[in-house]
C-alpha cells in the first residue's frame, strides 16, 4: 500500500528515516500528535515524482518510552474526489469550461482535456508535457506581472478568488484571449496554499466580436462627424457629451466649447419650460423620441430654426443610456413660409380684386346686351370672357383655399351640424351646373346624424365631389347622393354613371394639380386641385374621405364623419383605473384622436366636443387635468373652469390665440400654432402624475 503511494518499493522504504518521506515538520507534528494519544490526523508527503499526495495517518505508541510507534496511513485522494465534485467537472466541461488543478508546492498541474483544447494544445492520446510550465511560458509577457499578483493575493488570503483575463500564446502562434477563475482549495494545518483548483474560459471570441464592434463604433462616430446632419449625444441630464461639426456650425460653438452644454442652454426663455420638460419626458421614460420645430439659440444670442428630433438610446447592459439630437437648419424654410405668406397676401388683393372686378363688368355688359338680337357676336364673346373669367377665379380661390388648409394656424370653426342639411345645401349648390348638362343630382337618403365640423368647409369639399361626378357623367344620367348613420360615423356617398377613374390614376386623385387628362385637348375644364382641398379638410375635421370606381360604369365617392351625441361628444367617461385621467374639451374631433392614439396606455382620455358637453362630464366624473380650449362652438372655454370643482384638477388653458389665460386656476397658458403635439403631451403627463 504504502510502496503505491510514495511510488517506491519496500526496499527503498525500510531503514529511511520517517521525516524523509514527511519532511522534517510534519514528521514532528505526527509524532507529536502520537504522544497525545489522539485519533488520525490528515498530511501530506511527497511521492517520487514530486507529486504531494495527501494521507490520512495513525500512529500508536507501542514503546514504554515512547521509542517505537505504528504507523498507519491510507491515501484520502479517492475520498476528496466526491461524486459530487466529479459530476460539476462534467457539467462544466460539457459546458465548454476547462478545469485545472495546481499542486502549489510543486508547481505541478493536472488538467482536463477541455482545458487543453481551449488553449490549442495537442489532446491526441499519448501526447506528454508539463502544462503548468507550458502555461507560465506562453502567458502575455505584459500581463504576466498581473496574473501573478493575482495569484499571490490569493495565497495570502487577500482575496478568495483570482480571476484574471489574460492573453495567451496557442501552440500555432496565435494570441488568444481567455480567463482563469480559481481558488485555494487546500491549505495544510499551518494555512499555506496546498491546492489551487479552477476553471479556464475561452473568451477569443468575446474579445474579437469587440474589437469589431469597436471598429464599427469608430466608423460610425467618423461617419456621423462628417455627417451635414447636425448630430449630438447628450447624456440623461441633456448636457452635450459629443456633437459633429454640422452640429456645431449650427448653433455657433467650436467642438471644446459645446461639451457640456445643456439643449435648455440652446433654447430661448418662451421655450425653456418646454425644452426642460422633454428631456424629463425622456429621462422618465414617459417619451421615447419626440419632433419639434424650435427656435435654437446659438451661442452669440441669435436665432436659427431647426427641425429637431429627440430620442433616448437606452444603452447596452454596463452603459448609461444616452440622447441623440438630430436637427435639420429649417431657417431658410421659415424664410420662404414668410415669403410665400406674403405673396398669397398680395395676391388676394392685388389679384382676385381686380378679377373679380372683371368678372362684375362682363357680367353687367352681358345684361345689357340680353335684349339686343343685333349683336349675337357681341353677346357670345361676352359669355366666352364672363365663364373664362369666373374659371379665373375660381382658380385663384383654390389656389388660396390649399395655402390656407395647409397653414398650421388655420382655424376652424368646428360645431354639431346636422350632415343631411349640409348635403342638401351642396346639392343645391351644383345644381346650375347640373342643369347646364341636363343631369338629374337627386338625394336619395337622409338619415340623421350630427358631426364636429365646419360646414362651410365641409360643403365645399361636398360641392367639389359633386361637381365632379357632374361633370364626368353624361347628359341625362343622374347622380345620387345619400346620408347614412349609425352609432359611430355619418357617412355621405356621392354616386355617378359617368367613365369611371383609370386604374393607373387612383392613387394621385386626391394629389394636388393632377388630372386623368391632363393634356391641353382635354374636354373638362378645372385646375385638379378640389379633391385634394376636399381631403385637406375633411382630415382637419377628424374625417376620411375615399372612392370607388370601376371603368365604364362610375365612381362612388364618400365622406365619413365621427358622429356626436346631442351633447357634442364622441367618447364615453373614464372608468375608474390606476391612470390619471385627462378631459380634453377640444371641439376638433381629428385633434382629439391624436392624443387619443399618444396617451393610450399612459393617461385615461376623454374628449368634450362642447361646453355642454363638459358641464356634463365635470358634474360625474373627477379628472387629474382639464386641457380647455378657449373657443368652443356653444360656449367660452374660461366659463368651464367654474364647474371644474374645488379643489379644481391641473387647468391647462389652450387656444390659437397668445394671449394668456388671466385666471388664477389656469396653471399654464398654451398656445396651438407655438407649441407641437409632443410638448402638449410631456405637460399634460407630468400634471397627471403630479396631481396624483
Amino acid at each position: 500500500m504504502a510502496e503505491g503511494m510514495l511510488e517506491l518499493d519496500g526496499n527503498e522504504i525500510v531503514g529511511r528515516a520517517l521525516s524523509d518521506f514527511l519532511g522534517v515538520e510534519d514528521a514532528a507534528v505526527l509524532l507529536g500528535h502520537s504522544r497525545a494519544g489522539s485519533g488520525p490526523i490528515q498530511i501530506r508527503t511527497e511521492a517520487r515524482l514530486g507529486t504531494r499526495v495527501p494521507l490520512d495517518a495513525q500512529s500508536d505508541n507501542l514503546g514504554v518510552a515512547g521509542t517505537a510507534l505504528t504507523l498507519r496511513v491510507s491515501d484520502v485522494t479517492p475520498a476528496q474526489r466526491s461524486a459530487g465534485e466529479l459530476r460539476l467537472a462534467g457539467a462544466l466541461e460539457a459546458g465548454g469550461v476547462g478545469i485545472f488543478e495546481v499542486d502549489i508546492p510543486s508547481d505541478k498541474s493536472v488538467v482536463t482535456p477541455k482545458w487543453l483544447e481551449i488553449l490549442g494544445f495537442d489532446t491526441a492520446p499519448g501526447a506528454t508535457f508539463d502544462p503548468q510550465a507550458e502555461w507560465l511560458a506562453r502567458v502575455h509577457p505584459e500581463d504576466t506581472a498581473r496574473v501573478a499578483a493575482s495569484d499571490a493575493a490569493c495565497y495570502a488570503g487577500e482575496t478568495e478568488v483570482t480571476d484574471t483575463t489574460y492573453r495567451f500564446l496557442r501552440p500555432d502562434g496565435r494570441w488568444m484571449w481567455t480567463r482563469s477563475v480559481s481558488v485555494v482549495s487546500e491549505r495544510d494545518h499551518r494555512g499555506n496554499p496546498q491546492r489551487l483548483t479552477g476553471v479556464q474560459f475561452d473568451l477569443d471570441d468575446h474579445y474579437r466580436l469587440q474589437a469589431q464592434l469597436a471598429a464599427s463604433q469608430r466608423r460610425f462616430r467618423e461617419s456621423v462627424g462628417n455627417s451635414p446632419s447636425p448630430t449630438a449625444l447628450c447624456s440623461l441630464g441633456g448636457a452635450i457629451i459629443d456633437a459633429n461639426n454640422a452640429f456645431c456650425e449650427l448653433v455657433g460653438f467650436t467642438y471644446s466649447d459645446i461639451i457640456g452644454v445643456t439643449l435648455s442652454t440652446l433654447s430661448f426663455p418662451d421655450d425653456l419650460e418646454a425644452s426642460r420638460n422633454r428631456i424629463d419626458a425622456l429621462r422618465r421614460g414617459t417619451l421615447r423620441r419626440y419632433e419639434t420645430e424650435k427656435h435654437i439659440r446659438r451661442k452669440d444670442g441669435s436665432g436659427c430654426w431647426a427641425r429637431l428630433s429627440v430620442s433616448y438610446d437606452p444603452g447596452t447592459e454596463g452603459m448609461d443610456g444616452i440622447i441623440v439630437a438630430q436637427a435639420r437648419d429649417i431657417s431658410r424654410d421659415k424664410e420662404l413660409d414668410e415669403a410665400k405668406a406674403q405673396f398669397l397676401a398680395t395676391m388676394s388683393h392685388e389679384l382676385r380684386t381686380p378679377l373679380t372686378s372683371v368678372h362684375g363688368a362682363i357680367r353687367l355688359l352681358s345684361q345689357l346686351y340680353a335684349d339686343e338680337s343685333q349683336a349675337d357676336g357681341v353677346k357670345r364673346l361676352l359669355s366666352i370672357a364672363e365663364t373664362n373669367s369666373k374659371r379665373l377665379i375660381d382658380m385663384v380661390n383654390d389656389i388660396l383655399d390649399v395655402e390656407r388648409l395647409t397653414a398650421p394656424d388655420t382655424v376652424f370653426d368646428f360645431e354639431p351640424s346636422p350632415v343631411a342639411d349640409i348635403a342638401r345645401e351642396a346639392v343645391e349648390s351644383v345644381a346650375a351646373a347640373a342643369i347646364n348638362k341636363n343631369i338629374r343630382v337627386t338625394i336619395a337618403e337622409e338619415a340623421e346624424g350630427e358631426a364636429m365640423v365646419d360646414a362651410a368647409r365641409l360643403g365645399k369639399a361636398m360641392e367639389a365631389i359633386l361637381s365632379n361626378a357632374i361633370k364626368f357623367s353624361d347628359p341625362e344620367s343622374e347622380v345620387i347622393l345619400r346620408v347614412c348613420s349609425d352609432e359611430n360615423d355619418v357617412t355621405v356617398w356621392v354616386e355617378d354613371s359617368g367613365c369611371g377613374i383609370p386604374v393607373s390614376f387612383r392613387d394621385k386623385v386626391f394629389d394636388r394639380f393632377t388630372q386623368a387628362d391632363s393634356s391641353s385637348t382635354r374636354e373638362q375644364g378645372g385646375s385638379g386641385i378640389g379633391l385634394y382641398v376636399s381631403n385637406l379638410s375633411v382630415n382637419r375635421m377628424g374625417g376620411r374621405i375615399g372612392f370607388q370606381s370601376e371603368e365604364g360604369i362610375g365612381s362612388k365617392f364618400w365622406i365619413r364623419l365621427p358622429r356626436i351625441d346631442a351633447a357634442g361628444t364622441t367618447a364615453s367617461p373614464p372608468a375608474k383605473s390606476s391612470l390619471p385621467s385627462i378631459l380634453h374639451v377640444e371641439p376638433e374631433s381629428g385633434f382629439g384622436d391624436i392624443f387619443r392614439s399618444a396617451l393610450k396606455g399612459q393617461a385615461e382620455y376623454v374628449r368634450a366636443g362642447s361646453f355642454a358637453a363638459a358641464v356634463r362630464l365635470l358634474d360625474s366624473h373627477a379628472f387629474d387635468v382639464i386641457i380647455v380650449d378657449l373657443d368652443l362652438p356653444d360656449g367660452n372655454g374660461r366659463d368651464i373652469l367654474d364647474f371644474a370643482g374645488d379643489p379644481p384638477p391641473v387647468i391647462l388653458g389652450f387656444s390659437n390665440s397668445e394671449t394668456s389665460w388671466s385666471d388664477p386656476r389656469v396653471t399654464r397658458n398654451l398656445v396651438k400654432t407655438r407649441t407641437s403635439i409632443d410638448d402638449i403631451l410631456c405637460i399634460a403627463l407630468k400634471a397627471a402624475e403630479d396631481h396624483q
